[in-house]
């Protein structure tokens, strides 16, 4: 989304949207197999809002319904899985006497 498309920047606005939209072109397809989209907005001129809003959500039922989100979602809870096993580690090894010995030396 290129905000500020408002006054004096509407031009320079839409050249950078149609600069974005062609740049895009360039980029391999993405793993979620959605197209990006590139729009202008004006939260000053509440142009743009709806629009914006309207892409996010068409993101989300695109990505629910071809099964990506439940895949990145069970990727981010491993993740977080892992992270946490990690620091539980951590924390056990820090409060050991023993270990804190060998720290010294």
């Amino acid at each position: 989304i290129i905000n500020k498309a408002d006054g004096d920047n509407i031009k320079k606005a839409n050249e950078a949207r149609a600069d974005y939209q062609h740049a895009l072109h360039l980029f391999s397809a993405s793993d979620s197999g959605w197209t990006p989209k590139v729009l202008t907005a004006s939260a000053l001129e509440k142009k743009g809002i709806a629009e914006t809003w309207q892409l996010i959500s068409d993101y989300i039922d695109f990505i629910k319904a071809n099964g990506y989100f439940q895949i990145q979602r069970q990727q981010q809870d491993l993740e977080w899985f892992k992270q946490s096993m990690q620091s539980l580690l951590i924390n056990k090894l820090n409060m050991s006497p023993h270990v804190r010995e060998q720290i010294k030396l």
